[in-house]
């Protein structure tokens, strides 16, 4: 966290995306070269490879790693809100899962509401904080135009069935001089892009075996396939919308984070990975942080 304080945010994010290039060259000399056969890799060799990787991170379910996860988005959102929408204000959250970190901004002062298609597993105490909870479609928000001064989400945009109509969304409801926030992760074609850690270890199962293998192998371990909805956009797709956003608003920062840590598995079987018709980036490619602007209205200062 101390370093995080002292190296400025686009020096870190050079050095990242620096550092996954460099982790990738073989692989990605490995793909240049390859035909697109074989597509798939035949499904008793995912047991085999499930078996190579540790549990994935974002499984731990103990309240530590729930905390320090709450803490981190508190301490972006907390410092965004207190420039640009001071406590009072109204805030919009986009996919806001259980309402924990809603309920932690509405404790804070600021009045919250927090939209999701789904309220089951919605927190108890972030209503009783003053959470206002929205059951909709992100691509339809039931509030009036210009009503909130900003907007986030988290995770969420990866799992949109229409994101440039969600994000127009967000310009709608946003006041003039208003922010929207999105930080989301993974793509579906970087390493974890399924989202389908519950069950399968390995990363870019998506890749590399066809629905119905995957699928015979969750059942094979006594599990229901449970694999969210994901939208497969591209990260290219996703780059273009928000260089050139609906709307008015515009980009105040864009970051896109990489990941490059399973590249071993594109080196391997690189035909599995040029069969999907994507650029390689694609797949080192993993998410986006991105700050919108809605400018405040221009001033009509022609004569009368």
């Amino acid at each position: 966290m101390a370093l995080r304080r002292l190296v400025p945010k686009p020096l870190r994010a050079a050095l990242r995306r620096a550092w996954n290039r460099l982790r990738a060259r073989r692989a990605r000399r490995a793909f240049q070269a390859a035909g697109a056969e074989p597509a798939w890799l035949p499904p008793e060799e995912l047991p085999r490879l499930h078996a190579r990787y540790p549990a994935h991170p974002s499984l731990d379910p103990g309240a530590g790693a729930r905390r320090k996860r709450l803490e981190e988005r508190m301490e972006v959102l907390a410092g965004l809100l207190r420039a640009f929408a001071p406590p009072g204000r109204e805030v919009l959250e986009l996919g806001c899962g259980d309402g924990t970190l809603a309920g932690a901004l509405a404790r804070e002062g600021w009045r919250v509401c927090a939209l999701d298609v789904d309220s089951a597993g919605f927190d108890r105490e972030a209503r009783a904080a003053g959470v206002r909870f929205l059951k909709a479609d992100a691509a339809r928000v039931p509030l009036r135009e210009a009503r909130v001064a900003f907007a986030y989400s988290y995770n969420a945009f990866e799992h949109l069935a229409d994101p440039e109509r969600a994000l127009g969304e967000l310009a709608r409801v946003l006041a003039p001089g208003g922010r929207a926030y999105l930080h989301f992760a993974p793509l579906y074609f970087s390493p974890w892009g399924l989202h389908a850690y519950e069950y399968v270890r390995a990363p870019y199962v998506q890749v590399l075996f066809e629905p119905a293998a995957l699928q015979a192998f969750a059942r094979g371990l006594g599990e229901k396939p449970r694999i969210p909805y994901v939208n497969a956009w591209p990260a290219a797709r996703f780059r273009a919308l928000f260089r050139a956003p609906p709307g008015r608003l515009r980009p105040l920062f864009l970051y896109e984070t990489m990941d490059a840590g399973a590249v071993e598995l594109i080196e391997r079987h690189p035909a599995c990975f040029k069969a999907k018709g994507v650029p390689f980036e694609e797949f080192v490619s993993s998410g986006f942080e991105v700050l919108f602007e809605k400018p405040a209205a221009e001033l009509d200062i022609r004569a009368p």
